[in-house]
């Protein structure tokens, strides 16, 4: 599915694509949708939770491409899209259930 797509069903207030892509950031194509950034690369959604204990957002950094999703401005790698919402936990939920649906 199409990140522009995936888009449609959150309340987007920016996407951006950090340095040099190849491509328009909303025709990148996704596969998978996750909170663990561990399993964010290419052709995956990584959506930053703050918890508790851990703030999501201290994890974009360290992501090799794909999208960000976030509440907040944060400092991106190059080659990641970055979309900014107003409330993560209710994007993850939106976006997990239309990419399966």
């Amino acid at each position: 599915m199409r990140l522009a797509d995936l888009l449609r069903h959150v309340d987007v207030l920016d996407v951006r694509a950090s340095g040099p892509i190849q491509k328009d950031p909303e025709q990148v194509e996704v596969r998978a949708v996750t909170r663990d950034s561990r399993q964010g690369g290419d052709g995956v959604v990584y959506v930053a939770i703050r918890g508790g204990r851990v703030d999501g957002h201290d994890f974009v950094a360290g992501l090799t491409g794909g999208v960000a999703v976030v509440e907040e401005a944060v400092e991106a790698p190059d080659g990641l899209v970055v979309v900014r919402v107003a409330d993560t936990r209710r994007a993850l939920a939106r976006l997990a259930a239309a990419l399966h649906d």
